[in-house]
């Protein structure tokens, strides 16, 4: 789970999460239709619970179905007032992907792990963009929305595995394998200062430009 323990009521911030647990997916399957699990649901809802902190939040998601559901088990734990929105930005089909057809193949054919790995080696593969261009994408998103949030107002992102590693890798140069990987309700945070946004990953602050 992301760390919340920094987070700060006070600050202009935003979390960008993976969705929570689900059950296993067989390599070579592409599937947007399994849902969280029961585990997956209590570890999103205790989330939600540690994010009472703030005086609201504002979910936007991934429109595929897990991501959904993620979102309103954190806003069960949350227990406040939350308001939801969707953006394809976050998934179907994300920041990377321009030709949803062609791509898919690639994530049938080699996994989610192998294609991550074929980007951040800055190679290019039919019908995925370079790792800078989708990430830039997702970046000027998601900082375009902080700067019209407001402090107590906690943005929470929920997007997938095959978004956020790229990603993270683009402005931290985390790198992810197959021996090390993005989990469950982990990612990156956002905060706004000075008029510059940083992101936080793993006690680690850097300054997006």
């Amino acid at each position: 789970m992301i760390d919340t323990g920094f987070l700060d009521k006070n600050a202009n911030m935003a979390i960008l999460i993976r969705h929570s647990e689900r059950n296993h997916i067989p390599d070579g399957v592409h599937d947007i239709v399994t849902p969280i699990n029961a585990q997956g649901e209590m570890i999103a809802i205790e989330l939600g619970k540690k994010l009472r902190k703030f005086d609201r939040i504002k979910i936007i998601s991934s429109p595929v179905e897990r991501c959904v559901q993620t979102g309103n088990a954190i806003m069960k734990g949350f227990d406040m007032l939350t308001e939801t929105g969707f953006s394809n930005l976050l998934g179907e089909p994300g920041p990377f992907v321009f030709d949803c057809e062609v791509a898919k193949e690639h994530f049938i054919k080699m996994t989610c792990k192998a294609v991550v790995e074929i980007q951040i080696a800055h190679k290019q593969l039919a019908g995925i963009r370079p790792i800078e261009e989708g990430s830039e994408m997702l970046k000027n998103y998601i900082v375009a929305e902080l700067q019209a949030n407001k402090p107590n107002n906690l943005l929470v992102f929920i997007s997938h595995d095959a978004i956020i590693a790229p990603f993270i890798f683009q402005y931290t140069g985390e790198k992810f394998n197959h021996e090390h990987w993005i989990d469950y309700i982990d990612g990156v945070s956002f905060i706004e200062s000075n008029n510059l946004v940083y992101i936080i990953r793993n006690g680690e602050k850097y300054e997006l430009h």
